[in-house]
């Protein structure tokens, strides 16, 4: 989240919406960091970014006929809560900026970023407290080491 608040091209969206409201979450500020780094890479992070997925099968990404599937469950209930945080956050961040932004901001893309961090961090603790990693490769270390057509990271 330090590095998304110090990114040229993110940093002011969350300062402007910390000036109204309460402070930024860390899933947030990685979403927008994320969002950027796609169109705009870090040269680091370029082969991590391009080895991502283009979807995610989250409940924030699910159809209106796939959440009905939960009927009246909590899960449901949480589902249409993230969903509903989820769109409040964007609109916070990017409702009231009218400068032109170097990369996509739209809701999809949001969507997306956010799934991404949530399915790619994890929190990391120390005695001082815990905070929100997100680790290039560190997100491989529990899945298989190849998948049927998947690209190759340089």
């Amino acid at each position: 989240a330090a590095r998304a608040r110090a990114d040229p091209g993110v940093g002011p969206l969350l300062l402007r919406a910390e000036a109204t409201g309460p402070a930024v979450d860390d899933n947030v500020a990685m979403a927008a960091f994320l969002m950027r780094a796609v169109d705009v890479p870090p040269p680091e992070l370029a082969p991590w970014i391009r080895a991502l997925p283009a979807s995610f099968d989250l409940p924030l990404t699910w159809s209106e006929p796939e959440l009905l599937q939960l009927q009246a469950s909590p899960a449901r209930l949480r589902a249409e809560a993230l969903r509903r945080w989820s769109r409040a956050e964007y609109a916070r961040i990017f409702g009231a900026w009218s400068e032109p932004l170097d990369f996509e901001g739209s809701l999809s893309r949001w969507t997306w970023a956010l799934s991404a961090v949530w399915s790619r961090s994890f929190m990391l603790g120390a005695v001082e407290g815990s905070w929100r990693v997100l680790a290039p490769v560190a997100d491989l270390l529990n899945h298989a080491s190849h998948v049927e057509g998947a690209g190759e990271a340089e």
